[in-house]
């Protein structure tokens, strides 16, 4: 961004972009894989959905802590304490998490303990704007989550996928 937003909810608007862009294009990719029948292409919507549902987490400086702080002030206790629950039982093992958390513990702190790091009243917003951020943010995880779930009705499991390679010919194998 050439500037910085000039509150929470101009901020909030901006990190709804991503994730909003990343479902639709999961969706379309999931679209060409029930259309086709494709698995990579299943398998591609899953990771699609996966990554912007991840980036929902109301965590540090990810889109959906922008998200969330802008609701809450106390989104980022919630976001640290999930992302913590995530590599406590190795959900999550990738070393970046740890820099990620690393990210939201400092931007949580910031929140709280500098609160001159933003301008006056940058969290300000009406109670109306409030509910649009809440309701657009829950029923976007929504929508990822079911995105999710009605790929996974198409999806084969890798052991049948394995069973149908096996059962094609030479010929077929090697088109």
């Amino acid at each position: 961004m050439k500037d910085q937003p000039k509150d929470a909810w101009q901020d909030a608007m901006i990190a709804f972009g991503g994730p909003v862009l990343g479902t639709v294009g999961a969706a379309g990719v999931a679209a060409s894989a029930n259309l086709t029948d494709s698995q990579l292409l299943f398998a591609l919507a899953d990771f699609g959905y996966m990554v912007n549902l991840f980036n929902m987490m109301p965590l540090g400086s990810m889109d959906g802590g922008r998200i969330a702080g802008a609701l809450s002030p106390y989104a980022g206790v919630v976001g640290l304490g999930m992302g913590g629950g995530l590599l406590y039982t190795g959900v999550i093992t990738n070393p970046i998490m740890y820099l990620i958390m690393l990210s939201g513990a400092w931007s949580t702190f910031q929140r709280f303990y500098d609160p001159q790091h933003h301008p006056p009243n940058y969290y300000k917003i009406t109670p109306q704007q409030r509910g649009i951020l809440g309701g657009c943010y829950f029923g976007l995880i929504g929508v990822i989550v079911a995105g999710m779930s009605l790929n996974a009705v198409h999806k084969k499991p890798p052991e049948e996928i394995r069973r149908q390679y096996e059962e094609l010919s030479f010929d077929e194998r090697h088109f």
